[in-house]
């Protein structure tokens, strides 16, 4: 083995250290500053605690970790192995598993829509079930007139609420019409949602009505009040917003119909008509009535 001589003072350089001369038989050994070790150095395991600049061994690091599960030395003026309890979580600005209480604007993910379990709904499933999504809003009566009449029946449109013109297109008006009414659907708004109408409509005949058809429908009106004879008239019917059609009924049992849905028409004067065609005998009795519907979406 190579020997070196020492430097001025009696130490050995590094290059002395590191067998500067690159000889085959030079002894390695690591510089005091900033040494490169190589291998699998080792150096005494320190006692557990330490906390000053010694070596950390492989067995101190798994020593330290182990002996932090089980609290930490001081916490909140308690010291010893400190377990965290729920007022310390608090502190953190943590929450409770059991009955969190949460403050400012908590967020969670967003499930997907028609999903009906226990998971937290967010804002924007809510937004999204209210549009259409998984929730079916109620929808609500505006609109109930209802007619009956005994005798004969011919073809011809009817508005519900109007007294009858007796004779071969007599549809009576004894129940409970409306006639002639204003509609707003600002009136019934929600914030955000959009109207929706629809008609369910109903037909109770005694006998029965074969070949006869009714047609039910919601119209806009204007020049609607003047009197023919003792009878008001509506004098300008336009189109249908929403209708539905019952066809041939059967003797005493109540046939139901409901339209399809359309969007709310814009605020003015409506009726509920029902347009006839084909023709009943004079031993006919009827009892003929729909719902106007409003849906908020």
């Amino acid at each position: 083995m190579a020997r070196f001589p020492l430097a001025p003072g009696g130490q050995s350089t590094d290059s002395d250290q590191t067998g500067g001369g690159g000889g085959a038989d030079s002894d390695p050994f690591a510089p005091l500053a900033s040494p490169a070790f190589t291998g699998t150095p080792t150096a005494p395991t320190q006692t557990f605690g330490d906390n000053t600049t010694k070596i950390a061994t492989d067995a101190f690091v798994q020593a330290a970790v182990s002996g932090s599960v089980a609290g930490v030395a001081s916490y909140a003026g308690r010291t010893g192995i400190v377990v965290p309890t729920s007022g310390d979580l608090t502190t953190m600005g943590g929450a409770p598993i059991a009955s969190p209480t949460f403050t400012g604007t908590p967020a969670a993910p967003t499930q997907s829509p028609g999903d009906n379990s226990t998971k937290l709904a967010t804002t924007a499933y809510v937004a999204a079930a209210g549009s259409g999504g998984g929730y079916a809003p109620p929808w609500q009566v505006i609109e109930s007139p209802q007619s009956m009449t005994s005798g004969p029946v011919g073809a011809a449109t009817f508005v519900f609420g109007f007294l009858p013109t007796l004779g071969s297109t007599s549809l009576g008006a004894y129940g409970t019409g409306l006639g002639v009414f204003t509609f707003d659907p600002a009136d019934y708004l929600i914030a955000g949602r959009t109207s929706k109408v629809r008609l369910h409509s109903w037909v109770l005949t005694n006998p029965n009505a074969p070949g006869v058809t009714f047609t039910f429908a919601l119209n806009p009106v204007t020049a609607w009040m003047h009197y023919s004879g003792y009878a008001p008239v509506v004098s300008t019917i336009g189109a249908a917003v929403v209708s539905n059609v019952i066809a041939s009924p059967p003797a005493s049992s109540a046939v139901l119909a409901t339209s399809s849905v359309a969007n709310a028409p814009t605020a003015g004067w409506y009726v509920l008509t029902v347009t006839t065609s084909g023709s009943l005998g004079s031993s006919v009795w009827l009892d003929v009535g729909c719902r106007l519907q409003l849906q908020q979406q």
